[in-house]
């Protein structure tokens, strides 16, 4: 309940402990059948990565295009830092 009230907090859901109190009650009734609803169902958490925009484009050879790219932008990243020790700094002067 106080993770409910948490979170709906700024969508006007009572504090914990009035959800806990007998005035509370609709709102335990309502909690338990939701709970009753969902219950067997597991969390899922939605993994989302850098790259996940790619997978929006309509296009497939837009789609491809950019996926080639960013494997090219990830090996380069790989390589530049394999190259360049951690905590060096690199200053570029442009005369």
């Amino acid at each position: 309940m106080a993770t409910i009230a948490r979170l709906g907090h700024k969508r006007g859901v009572p504090k914990a402990q009035s959800l806990r109190n007998k005035t509370g009650e609709s709102y335990r009734a309502l909690l338990h059948s939701f709970e009753e609803h969902h219950r067997g169902d597991k969390p899922r958490m939605e993994t989302r990565t850098k790259d996940d925009w790619i997978e929006e484009i309509q296009n497939p050879k837009h789609r491809l295009l950019a996926r080639v790219q960013a494997s090219e932008l990830a090996a380069a990243n790989k390589k530049i830092r394999d190259f360049v020790p951690p905590g060096t700094r690199i200053e570029v002067r442009d005369f």
